[in-house]
């Protein structure tokens, strides 16, 4: 499939696996990703590497997928601004990041919007080196339990929201700029 020109994709599936198609890395002026799942359960997401040959990726957008957190950083998403996440779900599998530059790998970045992911239980330490973050909202998310310690360290976030996370108890030091925001 050729569509060099299109601006935004958006998947619809019903599915327990789906790998994206490799025809999306020469859409070279997508500037939006939005994937959402209709079947019963989050539908596991693979192949996010092609996304990482698009100059112009601004936002993505996934619904009802499950994808490890990691695989984001390993696509190396240079343009992305914005990063919206529904009813996702985390497998977290242990890989050493730290040969992982997270300000190289995520440059643009500075939206994060993680909503009603059940089952995070903890924010990966990478989001605080995400130097260019101004915006982190974790609403819904009743599992999660730890905020990284260097969370404090993003010189950049102007908002903090943190909305129904039940089993969150303490908030690490935060130096809050004058506009920052603290929402339970």
């Amino acid at each position: 499939m050729d569509c060099p020109n299109v601006e935004a994709l958006v998947l619809n599936l019903s599915s327990t696996s789906y790998a994206l198609p490799n025809f999306i890395a020469t859409m070279k002026e997508l500037k939006v990703v939005i994937i959402i799942n209709h079947g019963i359960g989050p539908a596991k997401l693979t192949n996010l590497s092609c996304l990482s040959s698009l100059p112009n990726l601004k936002r993505i957008r996934l619904e009802k997928i499950s994808i490890t957190l990691v695989d984001i950083l390993l696509s190396r998403l240079g343009s992305l601004e914005k990063l919206s996440l529904f009813m996702c779900s985390f497998s977290e599998v242990s890989y050493n990041i730290e040969e992982i530059a997270i300000p190289e790998a995520l440059p643009s970045l500075q939206e994060i919007d993680i909503n009603c992911c059940y089952d995070l239980e903890q924010l990966p330490d990478w989001v605080s080196e995400v130097v260019s973050l101004k915006k982190l909202s974790i609403t819904n998310c009743g599992k999660l339990s730890v905020l990284p310690k260097a969370i404090g360290n993003l010189s950049n976030l102007e908002v903090l929201r943190l909305c129904s996370c039940i089993n969150l108890c303490e908030l690490p030091e935060y130096r809050l700029r004058s506009s920052a925001i603290y929402g339970f």
